[in-house]
């Protein structure tokens, strides 16, 4: 069964990625701190539900207040 893809937004990554982030699966980012970890996540977030999709951000660090600035 081969697995479609999502794009990321983000056209350089996607052409890295074969296309984007595989179909149902669950994927980690992750590095150090402020290189834009977060900022990545709600930008994505941001694209698919632009595009509709459900979205699932979840957060250990930051407030719901901070994630909404």
């Amino acid at each position: 069964m081969k697995l479609g893809r999502v794009s990321s937004g983000i056209y350089g990554l996607d052409d890295l990625m074969n296309g984007g982030f595989r179909e149902n699966t669950v994927n980690v980012v992750r590095g150090g701190t402020g290189v834009g970890k977060t900022t990545f996540a709600l930008q994505y977030s941001l694209f698919g539900l632009n595009r509709g999709e459900k979205v699932l951000f979840v957060s250990f660090e930051m407030s719901e207040k901070q994630i909404l600035r």
